[in-house]
């Protein structure tokens, strides 16, 4: 799952609605496994669903930000997710004195359904995510053309596939592609607080098990609880210097053209700095005599 939308993808509106519910998202899955530490299973069923929520929404948003490229789309999630997806990785396992595969670094091969990796439990939904990329890219295809076609087959295979299993989670990714070929209504607005959790939701969602096994090992059991006040900041660095890079070198890599000038070059610097869209800086830059 990548509680992600696509960033990476070419300039558009942002839906803010989506946004807020990432990080509503994002933040009961972090309760969930503090309180886990604990041995409370209450926010099991909530968290199990905030993964199928989010798989439903990246369906619905890669979709939409779908630009009729797939090997640029391809490329773009993957060097949109790889660079916060192996630090947490390494992370993890350091801190919990794991040995970490590197085969699982690139996502290959396809593990056994239900194993979760080692250091980073939660980034079993990246691999799922990663492969079920062509799939998404030939869905939004047939959706765009033949779209009752589309859900039919989306519906079919929710159906299909016990949630048990963590393969039936990809289903929800189906579902969210097919239903973007439809009009759907959404609040436009939302609160400042939730958009910026939701910015902060991939980072969230990666980062915050490392944080609660390295105040483990400082603080021991009361360390759960307390990494909660540590996650926000650790999140945030992860989206400052290494998520948002990510986005802004995944939309530069992938869209085939080079800087052509010093000006633009510097332009483009000052853009990531402020966290601007890259390819508008480029274009502004491109503009002026």
């Amino acid at each position: 799952m990548s509680l992600v939308t696509d960033e990476s993808g070419p300039p558009r509106d942002r839906i803010q609605s989506l946004d807020a519910a990432r990080g509503i998202l994002a933040c009961t899955v972090v309760l969930y496994h503090v309180s886990a530490a604990y041995g409370f299973a209450t926010l099991s069923w909530p968290a199990h669903l905030a993964v199928l929520a989010f798989f439903f929404l990246s369906g619905y948003v890669l979709a939409l930000t779908y630009d009729g490229r797939p090997i640029q789309f391809m490329a773009r999630r993957i060097i949109r997710l790889w660079p916060l997806y192996a630090c947490c990785l390494a992370a993890g396992c350091a801190i919990r004195g794991e040995r970490l595969p590197y085969h699982i670094l690139f996502w290959f091969p396809f593990p056994a359904i239900g194993t979760l990796p080692p250091g980073d439990p939660p980034a079993w939904s990246l691999y799922y995510e990663i492969w079920a990329t062509p799939g998404i890219i030939l869905l939004t295809m047939m959706a765009r053309k033949i779209r009752i076609a589309a859900l039919s087959l989306a519906l079919g295979s929710v159906a299909l596939f016990p949630l048990d299993l963590r393969l039936g989670y990809v289903p929800f990714f189906a579902l969210g592609v097919a239903l973007s070929a439809f009009t759907i209504r959404l609040p436009g607005k939302a609160p400042k607080f939730l958009l910026w959790l939701g910015k902060l939701s991939y980072s969230i969602y990666l980062t915050h098990l490392p944080v609660r096994f390295a105040a483990e090992n400082l603080l021991g059991p009361p360390g759960s609880a307390l990494s909660l006040l540590a996650m926000p900041f650790v999140a945030y660095g992860a989206w400052r210097w290494i998520e948002r890079p990510s986005i802004i070198w995944s939309r530069r890599l992938t869209d085939f053209r080079f800087v052509g000038s010093r000006d633009a070059a510097r332009e483009i610097h000052r853009a990531w700095r402020r966290g601007d869209d890259p390819l508008v800086a480029e274009q502004r830059s491109e503009a002026q005599p």
